[in-house]
């Protein structure tokens, strides 16, 4: 009994000094003495697990301190330049403010000016078509002279038809009067034979001498009055054929007039065209005018609308580097926390570092042959289970189930289509997708995942996760099979 008490006391004494691997083996001891040893192998047991598990978060404490050392350093680079962005944005808001103003501005003057415009078109429109009333009339005007013109040429033509007969009855009197002459010359010799035989008779022949005078008083009388009228035939002639002359003068000009009268209404009619055209035109034109300034107004509401939108944007600038001062406030604080998580990091190594034994390094080769085995069995899980290269749930859970059952580290098993969707997943995935994760990007790369050792959010415990790709018939990869595998000391 004194040399197991001995021995026991022996043992106790090794491991209080740190020699946590030595061996108790409660069998040797009997009666009240094997339970006390009974118990003193749990708590052995229970204190190699402890330190292991803080020896895994110390790891996990130092690689996360060095994470978050490096998101900090980023944080508050990007920090810094959102704060420069913001304020090149700010500058940028106050100058599309201004040119928005300037927009403004102009805009409105632009509208005056389309304004001005609308009613130079409204004042043109009223001249046009106040013109194109007067050329109207004046068309009918000239019309109606055409219309005279071509009476006074048609009386013309007939009043010289006239002249002409005139012309032609005094030639026909001229030819009458050279008859009375001829009869004046013939009368006068026959008076003058009379006169001759009287004078021959005597006495007997004075009276037929008083005849013959009578007959040369007359036939000279009526020389005379033949002389007169023919004077005044030939004064009618001179008359006529002035009128003629005149005559064929006025109706040159009248043809003249005429044919420059129809040059003047097919003008008229081109500038009755024109005005129309014009008219068209000026309508065309007010409709444009009316359309720029319904635009302009659209404009202007638009403008204003962004104007005030510039307003807001400027206020929301404001807001965000208020927003960012915060978060470099919030980034310092979590500095704070990153020198506070280091020290406690320091002084959960200073508390592991006094125990001897480096448990996680100890156990390497062991999670080694763990991790090794595991991409063994999944790959071989792979190869003898065609059905996992298909999207059917129903097979991936009967075939996973049955592993995960099987296995007594495994902690969970899943799959996954190469868009990152859980196929089956048992326990349920706390996720939606993978393709946030490190292993499935990797996996679907060809690459074997293998993660460092962190503490279960399901059991607690330290683990690690492994995954590998899916391959289908022509070697394409397909989806990914990935595991938790639970890491213990021993």
């Amino acid at each position: 009994m004194k040399k197991s008490m001995k021995a026991f006391t022996q043992k106790t004494t090794s491991i209080a000094n740190g020699n946590y691997f030595e061996e108790i083996n409660p069998q040797e001891y009997r009666t009240n003495l094997n339970s006390i040893a009974i118990s003193f192998d749990q708590l052995q047991k229970q204190i190699l697990s402890h330190i292991f598990e803080m020896q895994v978060v110390s790891s996990q404490i130092d690689s996360s301190t060095k994470e978050i050392s490096g998101v900090l350093s980023k944080q508050k680079e990007l920090s810094e330049q959102i704060f420069k962005n913001s304020e090149n944005l700010t500058n940028a808001n106050e100058r599309s403010y201004a040119n928005v103003s300037e927009s403004v501005s102009i805009s409105k003057e632009m509208a005056q000016n389309t304004e001005a415009l609308q009613k130079y078109a409204q004042t043109l429109q009223a001249s046009s078509s106040h013109s194109k009333e007067i050329i109207s009339s004046q068309l009918d005007s000239i019309v109606k002279i055409i219309a005279l013109i071509e009476n006074i040429s048609t009386t013309s033509h007939e009043s010289m038809a006239y002249i002409n007969k005139l012309f032609n009855s005094t030639t026909k009197i001229s030819e009458i009067l050279k008859t009375v002459q001829a009869f004046y010359k013939q009368t006068q010799l026959l008076s003058l034979n009379a006169s001759i035989e009287s004078a021959r008779a005597g006495e007997a022949g004075a009276g037929f001498s008083v005849v013959a005078n009578q007959i040369r008083t007359l036939a000279q009388n009526s020389s005379h009055s033949v002389d007169q009228i023919s004077t005044i035939i030939e004064e009618i002639d001179y008359d006529i054929h002035n009128v003629i002359e005149q005559s064929k003068l006025t109706q040159t000009s009248v043809t003249t007039a005429v044919e420059n009268t129809n040059i003047i209404q097919d003008g008229l009619k081109k500038i009755d065209e024109t005005y129309s055209e014009v008219d068209e035109h000026i309508q065309g034109m007010r409709k444009k005018i009316d359309s720029n300034l319904t635009l302009f107004d659209t404009l202007n509401t638009t403008i204003s609308e962004s104007s005030t939108s510039s307003g807001q944007v400027a206020a929301e600038i404001e807001s965000i580097h208020t927003h960012i001062h915060t978060l470099y406030e919030k980034t310092n604080d979590i500095s704070k926390l990153e020198v506070n998580l280091k020290d406690t990091s320091k002084s959960l190594h200073a508390l592991t570092d006094k125990v001897e034994l480096d448990l996680l390094s100890d156990a390497k080769e062991k999670i080694k042959r763990q991790v090794s085995d595991l991409i063994e069995n999944l790959t071989v899980l792979i190869k003898e289970n065609p059905n996992l290269r298909d999207i059917n749930t129903y097979s991936h859970k009967k075939i996973l189930d049955i592993v995960l059952n099987g296995s007594n580290q495994m902690e969970a098993i899943w799959t996954n289509d190469a868009k990152g969707n859980f196929i089956y997943s048992n326990p349920p995935a706390g996720i939606a997708n993978a393709t946030v994760r490190d292993w499935f990007n990797e996996s679907m790369k060809g690459i074997p995942y293998v993660s460092t050792i962190y503490i279960s959010a399901i059991s607690k415990s330290p683990c690690m996760t492994i995954s590998i790709p899916i391959h289908d018939k022509s070697k394409q990869i397909v989806g990914v099979i990935g595991a938790d595998i639970g890491i213990h000391y021993q």
